[in-house]
């Protein structure tokens, strides 16, 4: 029996074997592989997929960015394109016409009353006036009319050329009555607006009634503006021109209506207007025009130009010499008083995008004081300042 089993345990011991070394290395290999699926799968696919988003992103962002760096590398460029461009608009600007179409007219006209509040009615637009160059007079209160080239035709177009009205140097003059109401204040500001468009838009008639509404003082009438409808001659050619005034007609509102018209340019009425345009534009206005004054402005190079003033009593007249660097000239007409002073209105260039400064320099030599008053000028910054002075002089 002994025997017997001890056969038996030697039969299950040759039945149980170990793995063999090729076994063992093909199961690792499976574990390992089922190890790297898994990982592939649920580890690193999503990792994949973020990192894809993220260089798909940065490849957008690289090529904006080149974009960025190839517009910047063309900065020059477009700065010089852009101030061709702004030369060539100026330049068109200028060439253009100096003339308000009938819409323009109206539209002005609108606008300026809802600024200012006040009520328009009963607008009508007369016939055109058309006159020769030589037959038109600026310092009349009414252009000179003429029945041989007064026209009944509709105002031309934007792109109506010269040649189909005349061949020769035309001014077209066009008028509008309407009636307005509205408180003292807002008429005058009404006014007042209009008389700062003098270049294009001038008053010839006006009539004024004063009512009571509510306690208020208001103001109604009827106003008759005339325009420059066209001047010039052919698409090469460009005129400024003076609109009709009245000689020395007297400003509603305010109280200095004196002086002479000859050497006003604004509605002030004081014995002297200096009236400095653009820095782009090749015309002062000093009683006359004077085309070197655009060579003043760009020589200047931004330093501060002098303009000097001289008043002498001249055999019982008092003369007026002035000059802005090299512009030199004397005012013919004698300076008028009042109230024993004589007044000397210098008008700021800043409306005029002329940033040019100027210095004033005045001597007077008379026994009269004198007056300065400087208008339309930024406190703040001002283009204007009186530098010296000798003798009795006021600034305000």
């Amino acid at each position: 029996m002994a025997v017997k089993g001890e056969k038996s345990k030697e039969k299950i011991k040759k039945q149980s074997r170990s793995l063999t070394r090729s076994e063992i290395t093909l199961i690792t290999a499976f574990i390992v592989l089922g190890g790297l699926y898994l990982s592939d799968r649920y580890v690193f696919a999503p990792k994949k997929e973020e990192i894809s988003k993220v260089q798909e992103t940065l490849e957008i962002r690289t090529q904006h960015y080149n974009a960025l760096l190839a517009d910047y590398n063309k900065m020059d460029e477009l700065k010089r394109r852009i101030e061709d461009l702004k030369n060539r608009l100026l330049n068109m600007k200028m060439q253009l016409k100096s003339y308000i179409s009938q819409e323009d007219i109206v539209l002005n006209l609108d606008k300026l009353s809802k600024d200012c509040k006040i009520t328009l009615s009963n607008i009508s637009l007369s016939t055109i006036q058309s006159l020769s160059l030589n037959e038109f007079n600026a310092k009349d209160n009414k252009p000179i009319e003429s029945e041989e080239n007064k026209s009944e035709a509709p105002i031309p177009e934007t792109t109506t050329k010269q040649s189909d009205i005349s061949k020769e140097d035309m001014v077209l003059t066009k008028a509008v009555q309407l009636n307005f109401e509205g408180s003292v204040k807002n008429v005058y500001d009404f006014l007042s607006q209009l008389e700062k468009k003098m270049d294009k838009i001038h008053i010839t008639d006006i009539s004024l009634t004063e009512t009571i509404k509510k306690n208020e003082k208001r103001l109604s009438g009827s106003i008759t503006v005339a325009y420059l409808a066209y001047a010039g001659k052919d698409d090469k050619e460009k005129y400024t021109l003076e609109v009709p005034h009245s000689e020395a007609k007297p400003n509603l509102f305010y109280e200095e209506g004196w002086g002479n018209d000859n050497i006003n340019t604004d509605t002030y009425y004081s014995n002297f207007v200096l009236n400095l345009p653009s820095d782009k534009n090749d015309i002062v206005t000093f009683g006359k025009t004077y085309s070197e004054a655009s060579k003043i402005f760009t020589e200047s190079n931004g330093l501060a130009i002098d303009a000097n003033f001289k008043i002498e009593n001249v055999n019982g007249k008092y003369k007026c010499y002035y000059s802005l660097d090299k512009i030199n000239t004397t005012l013919t007409e004698s300076l008028v008083l009042k109230d024993d002073k004589i007044i000397l209105l210098v008008k700021s260039h800043k409306a005029n995008e002329n940033t040019t400064k100027i210095n004033l320099n005045i001597q007077n030599s008379t026994d009269k004081k004198v007056e300065v008053k400087i208008v339309d000028d930024d406190p703040k910054n001002p283009l204007i300042t009186v530098k010296d002075r000798k003798g009795e002089i006021t600034v305000k």
